[in-house]
């Protein structure tokens, strides 16, 4: 009998080992967990010891109020939803011709120069955070394609409950290298991002017919967020089925203000 009692007893225990070591569903992860994770990953990139040739905000300090204020417009409408209201989250810009840009859990961005001269009209960039908001907001969209493509459970488990800069560097590194979502997220998420646009009624419902042409196609941020071959067919449905026209409307700077005021402070 204690020997029975022992092989019943390793085997439960082999049981819930495999359990563990296994990638969990985003649901095991609450939005703060989410927040602390994304907030170790974002001290890391922006360290000494970061990859990137991050451009130093107080050198470039108009450059950054501008993309600040658009980002934060985009995730007005998000930030209740179960997000903490006071935590800020953070724009990065990196040094960088290649149109790239991506998001940490707990919704801090990082975008390229390159991908900032890319645009011509405001609402094209205020589109792309709307989208990289929604990654993170879309039934855990973001955080489980992190946790099957990139890393296991456990080692985002343990970045959370005890501070490593040196794994954290290197997730950061892994999002924006490896992190794909396939044609179905995509969808998902540009469904959601065509809500925040509505919702917020910023700049014009169809600007992403307009954005979407630019991105080159070998773009690392085109790459990495496969669209399906009718997606422009898909948004401008997705618009129609809305009614946008009772929200109150934002006054852009100007057709050309983007391109005239605001390129020429891009490196």
């Amino acid at each position: 009998m204690p020997l029975l009692c022992l092989v019943t007893l390793a085997f439960l225990m082999s049981c819930n080992n495999r359990v563990n070591d296994s990638v969990v569903g985003s649901e095991q992860f609450l939005k703060i967990e989410q927040e602390v994770l994304g907030d170790q990953i974002w001290r890391a990139l922006v360290s000494d010891n970061t990859p990137f040739n991050i451009l130093a905000r107080e050198e470039n300090i108009a450059l950054y109020e501008f993309v600040e204020n658009l980002h934060a417009q985009s995730f007005t409408i998000i930030r209740g939803d179960g997000w903490t209201k006071s935590r800020n989250w953070n724009i990065a810009i990196i040094e960088d011709e290649n149109q790239t840009a991506f998001t940490l859990p707990g919704g801090h961005h990082f975008i390229s120069t390159g991908m900032l001269k890319t645009f011509r009209q405001e609402y094209e960039l205020f589109y792309l955070f709307c989208f990289e908001n929604s990654l993170i907001n879309s039934r855990e969209v973001y955080l489980d394609n992190l946790l099957s493509n990139i890393e296991n459970s456990i080692v985002l488990e343990d970045l959370i409950a005890n501070a490593d800069p040196e794994m954290a560097l290197q997730i950061g590194i892994d999002i924006h290298e490896d992190l794909t979502f396939n044609p179905a997220a995509v969808a998902e998420v540009d469904g959601l991002a065509m809500d925040l646009i509505c919702k917020s009624s910023t700049f014009r419902t169809d600007g992403i017919n307009a954005f979407l042409p630019i991105l080159a196609t070998d773009s690392q941020w085109a790459i990495s967020r496969e669209s399906s071959f009718d997606r422009l067919s898909a948004v401008n449905n997705n618009f129609q089925a809305q009614d946008c026209s009772n929200n109150r409307r934002f006054t852009v700077l100007g057709p050309d203000f983007y391109a005239d005021e605001i390129v020429p402070l891009i490196p």
